[in-house]
């Protein structure tokens, strides 16, 4: 029974790793300007500590990539961003397309 246990565990285990390490490479590899994506955690950054929330609580790396790929110019646009419901749009919204403004 331990044996089939410590399978699982070591199966759950290398999936997990697996998992990490192609969101790793899919946000190195996401399309959009690197610099841009830079502006957008450190702007993350600030958001989460005023709020006292951990950054990804805001938006994830993936997320960040995705509006970087894209620079959506309205909220519509940027409600189409897989990742940014509606919650977010009205919470940052605002504040992520005046930064994408100022990084043109």
């Amino acid at each position: 029974m331990i044996s089939f246990i410590a399978q699982r565990i070591a199966k759950a285990i290398v999936v997990l790793l697996a998992l990490v390490v192609l969101n790793f490479f899919l946000i190195r590899m996401a399309p959009g300007d690197p610099a841009l994506v830079e502006r957008l955690r450190a702007w993350r950054r600030e958001v989460s500590a005023a709020a006292g929330v951990p950054a990804y609580v805001v938006f994830h790396d993936r997320t960040l990539a995705e509006i970087a790929g894209r620079r959506p110019r309205s909220l519509a646009e940027l409600g189409q961003v897989p990742g940014v419901g509606p919650a977010k749009l009205e919470r940052y919204g605002a504040q992520l397309l005046g930064l994408l403004e100022r990084s043109n």
